[in-house]
C-alpha cells in the first residue's frame, strides 16, 4: 500500500489486490485516477488464482504498461506469463516477487524463487 502513496497525483492506472474476506478491505490513500479492485479469496495459493483471472480479464490501456506484482508463487508464475506474453510488458517495467508458495516453508519457497529466477531470465 505504500508504493500507492508514492505514486505522482497525476497517475492513472489499475490496481488489483487480494485478500481473504470482505473484511479485509480498507480505505487506501491514492491519485484519483487510480482504480482498485480488491479480488476476494478464500483459498489463498490455490489452482483457482482469481487474482490472476481478474487481472487477465481486465480491460487494460494499450501503450506502454508498467506493473508491479507480489503475490503467492504460483500465481506469480501466471501473472509474469500474461503481462510479459499477452500484455507486452516489458522486462523494463515489470517488477514481480512471490511471498510465500502454498505448502513450502520460507527456505523451500527461497530456493524454489532462485530456480525460477534463472529460467525466467530472457
Amino acid at each position: 500500500m505504500a508504493n500507492l502513496k508514492r505514486l505522482p497525483v497525476e497517475a492513472v492506472g489499475q490496481v488489483f489486490i487480494e485478500v481473504l474476506s470482505e473484511e479485509d478491505k480498507q480505505d487506501l490513500e491514492k491519485p484519483a485516477k487510480v482504480e482498485i479492485h480488491w479480488i476476494i479469496n478464500g483459498h489463498p495459493g490455490s489452482d483457482q488464482t482469481p487474482l490472476f483471472h481478474a487481472l487477465q480479464q481486465a480491460a487494460l490501456p494499450t501503450g506502454t504498461l508498467s506493473a508491479w506484482v507480489a503475490c503467492e508463487f504460483k500465481t506469480m508464475k501466471k501473472i509474469r506469463l500474461h503481462l510479459k506474453n499477452d500484455r507486452g510488458v516489458e522486462k523494463s517495467h515489470l517488477y514481480i516477487s512471490s511471498y510465500w508458495k502454498r505448502g513450502d516453508t520460507e527456505e523451500q519457497h527461497k530456493v524454489a524463487k532462485q530456480a525460477d529466477a534463472k529460467l525466467a531470465i530472457d
